[in-house]
């Protein structure tokens, strides 16, 4: 999270270096030609172009369109990007919710699988209910089969205990 917001700030102020820029211009441009070496590779390239309505010139000037980016361009394409960008992270709550405070970012805690939940039964209570049908009688052989583990585990730990 750091990470991108400092890096989103550099951008934003016009902190870039322009080498930086040359480097990831090269490599873009360099993959798109590795890209092209195969027949195959290139019928996906013609592929895409068709599917998204481009022309054959867009394709064949892609390294040029790569090369013209300028750190002004790019500076403008992130602009007010930190007013609406958000971050998915997973973890301990306890944890992040920690390292968060620490850091005085604002943050909303959502359970995915609760809210997941929540609108299968608002838009499909038929298919909800077969599905938690489904995960209780699933959960229920989980449980009889750990207990049932355990039970074992338990007798086995006897059976040592006796001779």
């Amino acid at each position: 999270v750091e990470f991108f917001r400092h890096s989103v700030e550099r951008v934003e102020s016009g902190d870039i270096d322009p080498d930086e820029i040359k480097l990831l211009q090269l490599r873009l441009n360099r993959s798109s030609g590795v890209g092209n070496q195969s027949v195959e590779q290139m019928a996906g390239r013609v592929g895409g172009a068709i599917i998204s309505d481009d022309t054959w010139e867009e394709v064949e000037q892609k390294g040029d369109r790569i090369a013209a980016v300028s750190a002004a361009d790019l500076t403008r394409l992130v602009e007010g990007c930190l007013d609406h960008a958000w971050t998915s992270m997973e973890g301990p709550k306890d944890v992040v919710t920690e390292q968060l405070d620490a850091k005085g970012y604002a943050y909303e805690i959502i359970d995915h699988e609760e809210l997941g939940e929540a609108i299968y039964w608002e838009k499909d209570p038929k298919g909800a209910k077969k599905w938690k049908k489904a995960k209780d009688k699933a959960d229920a052989k989980k449980e009889e089969a750990e207990a049932k583990e355990k039970a074992e585990a338990g007798d086995s730990e006897e059976d040592a205990s006796e001779e």
